[in-house]
């Protein structure tokens, strides 16, 4: 049975998170754009996929992360997510727990993958 696309990016975003903590290269470079643009809680933007953070577990790790709610819409070929979650990690080894909205867009273009995301601290 086909997945509608509801189904599909919900399980790639899930994906995903499951790629930052375990740092899994090979999954973050199918599902992240080469142009993915992120947002980090300070404002700090990040621009192209290798630069982005997750790709620097030295200066950036999430150890847990639990989605709390997601709510996924569609705009043609690109779905916003908006997430709440939990997130405990360390960044320039300075530990960190809360909880986080977060904003990700991915776009289809054979596959979804993430073009740009943002998060904040609530």
């Amino acid at each position: 049975m086909n997945k509608t696309h509801l189904e599909v990016v919900e399980e790639a975003d899930g994906r995903l998170s499951d790629a930052i903590v375990n740092v899994d290269v090979g999954t973050l470079s199918y599902f992240l754009h080469p142009d993915a643009i992120y947002t980090t809680p300070h404002g700090e933007v990040f621009m192209g996929a290798k630069n982005l953070p997750v790709n620097n577990p030295k200066l950036y790790r999430i150890t847990k992360l639990e989605t709390l709610e997601r709510n996924i819409s569609f705009f043609n070929s690109v779905a916003v997510v908006i997430a709440i979650e939990k997130r405990e990690g360390s960044f320039m080894d300075i530990p960190f727990k809360g909880l986080y909205s977060t904003t990700r867009m991915w776009r289809f273009n054979r596959h979804w993958q993430l073009i740009a995301a943002t998060s904040v601290i609530i």
